[in-house]
């Protein structure tokens, strides 16, 4: 790869240059091939999902009269969430940039696969109320395996049944947690 050469140095916005740099107005060097931008995105993301957290929890009680409140916890881990998101936009910025893996992308199955489970998530929160927890985890599990995993259909089919069916039973009845059932009382 060609190094940056020192151009644009005082350019007010970035600018692409031949060779796979970009120029800041800093002068701070990005070549596009290492992971600093993709760092600093996530730990960006991350930062806005703590301050989101902790704004959320910092709305309950953070003590009770009886010891800490039902945010105290949130708040303190998103706070630590937080600071974590901090670090990694420094280590990103300032460290050195590792290169980007060749396979970063992932090919157009890949991207098949994320959009099938994300579809399967949506489904099971739009169907969790009127079918209940026992048979929506059964087709969420069941299309996972048998879908998405590859598994064989006794395999998909036990794991489905252990997963839906039990957890339920745990939460159900030794957790004493209600989870809904549905319309068809399953």
């Amino acid at each position: 790869m060609a190094s940056c050469s020192s151009r644009n140095r005082d350019a007010p916005i970035a600018v692409v240059e031949r060779g796979g740099c970009a120029v800041g107005g800093l002068g701070a060097r990005i070549e596009e091939d290492s992971m600093e931008r993709p760092y600093q995105i996530t730990a960006a993301i991350c930062l806005l999902f703590a301050a989101f957290v902790a704004h959320g929890a910092f709305r309950l009680r953070l003590y009770t009269p009886m010891g800490p409140g039902p945010g105290f916890f949130p708040f303190w881990l998103s706070l630590a969430f937080g600071l974590l998101a901090v670090v990694l936009f420094w280590q990103a910025r300032f460290g050195r940039s590792e290169p980007m893996p060749a396979d970063f992308f992932a090919t157009r199955t890949g991207y098949l696969r994320i959009a099938a489970i994300l579809g399967a998530l949506i489904g099971m929160v739009v169907l969790l109320n009127p079918l209940g927890f026992r048979l929506t985890s059964l087709l969420f599990y069941f299309f996972l395996l048998n879908v998405l995993g590859r598994q064989k259909l006794l395999v998909s089919v036990l794991i489905a049944l252990a997963g839906s069916f039990g957890v339920y039973h745990v939460f159900a009845d030794w957790l004493l947690i209600p989870l809904p059932i549905g319309v068809l009382g399953i």
